[in-house]
């Protein structure tokens, strides 16, 4: 089963209006092969978008480095998708 994290820090609803954290964060997942991994984070409308990701470390017999790395609008709509073991992804955000 897949299920979703926030990619920020929690905060308190109180702690700040809509700005809720920094515009940047850096961390690491291990997903084991054939797993599934999924994020959210909130964006600005009309602001930009960037990931990055690269897979740093293989075990095993794996001769597949490739991620499937997708994002999705808050509607569901397929944003971006990319198939490799590095890659960038960026775009300008229309919807919050």
């Amino acid at each position: 089963s897949v299920w979703s994290r926030k990619s920020e820090p929690s905060l308190h609803e109180s702690d700040g209006g809509l700005f809720r954290g920094s515009d940047k964060y850096d961390f690491a997942v291990e997903v084991a092969a054939a797993g599934e991994e999924c994020f959210w984070h909130f964006a600005h409308q009309s602001g930009s978008f960037y990931l990055s990701y690269m897979v740093q470390w293989v075990t095993g017999i794996a001769i597949d480095h490739r991620l499937f790395v997708t994002v999705n609008s808050p509607q569901g709509d397929l944003m971006v998708s990319e198939n490799a073991p590095v890659g960038q992804m960026n775009f300008q955000t229309e919807v919050t």
